[in-house]
């Protein structure tokens, strides 16, 4: 980070800061505190943080879909046995 920091107070409590920083370290602090803060510039990090939430988002989605999937197999599982498949041909 900076040691030139430009603190201005906007509405509701909320402040604006200016800092000149290193992209990256700018997106790996505004990632961890996402709920807290917003970029306003450059929009090359704005799009650079939306591309990590987005594939956070896929990778959680894919994770979640996985465990539906394993849930379903399981429930299917325990109300088919192999001796109820048995009776109908399947497995003797």
């Amino acid at each position: 980070m900076s040691d030139e920091i430009q603190i201005s107070e906007v509405d509701n409590g909320k402040a604006k800061v200016s800092i000149m920083a290193n992209i990256d370290a700018m997106k790996y602090w505004s990632l961890q505190y996402l709920d807290y803060v917003e970029i306003i510039e450059p929009q090359s990090l704005r799009e650079r943080i939306e591309d990590s939430i987005r594939n956070a988002a896929k990778e959680i989605w894919n994770i979640a879909f996985i465990e539906l999937i394993m849930d379903w197999i399981k429930v299917v599982y325990a109300n088919y046995s192999f001796l109820e498949i048995g009776k109908f041909g399947v497995q003797k």
